[in-house]
């Protein structure tokens, strides 16, 4: 994916070049996010560039000295947000294409990473957008929560309570999919 930059006024070429590095660095992160977040991966990469160009355009007053993880996280649980009250307005025509084959010489392990992914995957769309950003920022990701409240712009209590939560609920439900073979 190749992230195409439109400034309405010249930005120090300094700039650009940091801003590169970040993009080039945390693309794929932004992307499984966006995954976790709830995203069909059809929209990924469409929500990612809007992620980044968000990102672009709020550069200058990001704070150089945190982490930028916690900063992508946030733009990336607002776009997700925003995006998924849009879907919810528009009815699309989904067409399930067939899944290309692995032909990897390891494909026992691919198919078994796969299958866990899918089964966190599975766990994750349980929760609302609220608990699964918490959730998936912190145990997956492994944000620190005074991070995860402030990308979310929410109370630390308050990001602990949903962590709690997302936990029981994301347990309940892996444990509901590996008892009834996954079928919803």
């Amino acid at each position: 994916m190749t992230l195409l930059l439109t400034m309405t006024s010249p930005a120090p070429s300094s700039r650009v070049a940091e801003f590169h590095e970040v993009y080039l660095a945390e693309i794929p992160f932004v992307c499984r996010m966006l995954v976790r977040l709830g995203v069909e991966k059809r929209h990924v990469h469409d929500l990612a560039h809007d992620v980044f160009l968000a990102a672009f355009q709020g550069f200058d007053s990001y704070d150089r000295a945190r982490p930028v993880r916690p900063w992508l996280l946030g733009i990336c649980f607002h776009r997700a947000q925003a995006f998924g009250a849009r879907a919810q307005q528009q009815r699309e025509h989904q067409v399930d294409y067939p899944e290309v084959v692995d032909e990897r010489p390891d494909a026992a392990e691919e198919i078994e990473a796969r299958q866990g992914r899918e089964l966190v995957l599975k766990g994750l769309s349980a929760l609302d957008l609220e608990k699964r950003a918490v959730f998936a920022m912190h145990d997956i990701e492994g944000c620190a929560m005074p991070e995860v409240a402030e990308a979310l712009s929410i109370p630390l209590n308050t990001a602990y309570s949903r962590l709690r939560r997302a936990r029981e609920l994301f347990k309940a439900e892996v444990q509901r999919l590996r008892v009834g073979g996954g079928s919803s």
